[in-house]
């Protein structure tokens, strides 16, 4: 768990010198034949905040992971990524089921305003229940949030609150 969301570079310079790296390792894995006889099952963008990456950089991604595994689409059983509810936009959401991401994992953490301000997030519970109606509204299938459960300041009626908010929500 990242406690803290921070950006070290707002210009975008080290994500594109990320996916860089990311698009040379899967083409060091093609020229190896790491791959080669290999079934995909299943692509997990994850770990940090995925989705901020734009969608030319998830569209070069995708394209270095087709080169170097051509079926793997038709294999994949799931595609997902990780999202903060403020980087899910109608644009995103249609572009990442686009390119063939099915299941998004949203980081909600919690409903109550207070215990997102005390994380120093920024998804508010309107934020987050806006962004699952994107992704309802786009046509992602597979939808599911994570809560955190031990916050600073976090009480088991405040968790129950969560709980019964994110229900009502039908991720």
């Amino acid at each position: 768990f990242c406690g803290y969301f921070v950006v070290a570079d707002p210009s975008g310079h080290l994500q594109d010198a990320y996916v860089d790296a990311l698009v040379a390792e899967i083409r060091l894995y093609r020229k190896r034949g790491i791959l080669a006889g290999k079934t995909v099952t299943s692509v997990n963008f994850g770990g940090g905040t995925p989705s901020l990456l734009t969608v030319p950089q998830l569209a070069r991604l995708f394209l270095a992971l087709a080169n170097a595994c051509p079926s793997f689409h038709a294999t994949a059983q799931e595609i997902s990524i990780e999202a903060t509810p403020e980087s899910v936009s109608p644009e995103r959401a249609a572009a990442w089921l686009d390119l063939g991401i099915r299941r998004v994992s949203l980081g909600v953490q919690s409903f109550d305003a207070g215990e997102i301000a005390a994380t120093r997030r920024h998804n508010l519970p309107d934020v987050s229940r806006q962004a699952l109606e994107i992704l309802r509204t786009a046509g992602i299938p597979n939808v599911c949030c994570d809560l955190m459960y031990g916050l600073d300041g976090q009480t088991l009626a405040s968790w129950e609150a969560s709980v019964r908010a994110l229900v009502s929500e039908r991720p």
